[in-house]
């Protein structure tokens, strides 16, 4: 029996395997390769950041950077994977295929602004204290979330901000900037 044929409840009835072509939309294919590019390099930077976290306390095999380099090298392996099975897969233009554009401009930038605010917010967080930074990252997040300005955002960030810092310097014991532990 070739490869090609597959037997059928085992009543010797034989019949073709086909495999569709499994085809997207073009713009689909385009936004998941940059949106995979992107989360690969922002991995690999959250690991780069990560390796400069200072230890405390070390008494075990593992430091305070071990979750965050773990899950920065899992997030760029995964993106890559992505990234690479994308790229070797067919596309044609949506109205090809009977479908809608996928992405619309505005919620687009909306997704490349919290990664630029993740990118700024790694970037300033050892040279700004912690919960300065956090607020203002919390800040942005809720406005980008389309949380009215107003005092309950600046609550909601405040509140976020704080529980974060007393969760990683007195929960966890890893020393932030300006916690007071460096």
């Amino acid at each position: 029996m070739s490869s090609d044929k597959a037997d059928t409840a085992g009543h010797g009835n034989t019949r073709e395997r086909s495999q569709p072509d499994h085809v997207i939309p073009q713009d689909e294919r385009r936004g998941t390769l940059i949106f995979s590019a992107v989360l690969t390099l922002f991995g690999l930077f959250w690991v780069y950041a990560s390796s400069d976290l200072p230890s405390r306390q070390q008494t075990a095999y593992l430091s305070q950077g071990f979750l965050p380099i773990t899950a920065g090298i899992l997030l760029a392996a995964l993106a890559a994977l992505l990234f690479v099975s994308t790229w070797l897969t067919k596309s044609r233009p949506a109205a090809e295929l009977g479908k809608e554009p996928l992405f619309e401009p505005k919620t687009e930038a909306r997704g490349a602004a919290v990664f630029a605010i993740l990118l700024v917010y790694i970037l300033i967080l050892p040279h700004v204290h912690y919960l300065i930074s956090t607020f203002l990252l919390m800040v942005a997040g809720l406005y980008i979330a389309r949380e009215r300005v107003g005092l309950r955002l600046f609550v909601l960030a405040a509140a976020m901000a704080g529980v974060f810092f007393a969760i990683f310097v007195w929960g966890l014991g890893v020393p932030l900037p300006g916690s007071g532990y460096e």
